[in-house]
């Protein structure tokens, strides 16, 4: 029973690798400067949560897909979203993303003075003295 059991824990394992054995890596550049994106979520469109990847500091990804081509989505803080279809062959696949354009309005800053006498709290006062600043050499700071 036990065998049993264990047969079928490691085919199923075995088999959800071998569903996605297609490995898809890419790189992530900026479109106006050509410079790796860091960070940015890539997520094959109808695939299950846990299927995703993001781009490392050089702006790589490395993504197992069980079919090709698939639609992936990038998406980043800092830029458009962009889904585009997977290559259907071997290779580095380079995306270029767009820079989100951020405008903030006008902001109107008012001030207001109230006249009112400020509370004091009694703190403790420490007194340093030259001779505190005396090093044992004979220097002082």
């Amino acid at each position: 029973m036990e065998a049993t059991f264990l047969g079928l824990f490691f085919f199923s394992i075995f088999n959800l690798r071998a569903q996605a054995d297609i490995l898809v890596v890419g790189k992530l550049l900026d479109a106006n400067s050509g410079q790796p994106i860091a960070n940015v979520s890539v997520n094959p469109v109808g695939f299950p949560e846990t299927t995703y990847a993001f781009s490392d500091a050089l702006g790589e990804f490395y993504l197992y897909l069980d079919k090709l081509p698939t639609q992936v989505l990038f998406s980043s803080l800092q830029y458009n979203a962009l889904v585009n279809y997977a290559p259907p062959k071997e290779g580095v696949w380079t995306i270029y993303l767009e820079a989100k354009n951020h405008h903030l309005g006008e902001a109107e800053v008012t001030a207001y003075q109230i006249d009112s006498k400020q509370l004091t709290t009694p703190t403790q006062v420490s007194v340093i003295t030259a001779r505190d600043l005396q090093r044992s050499d004979g220097s002082d700071l």
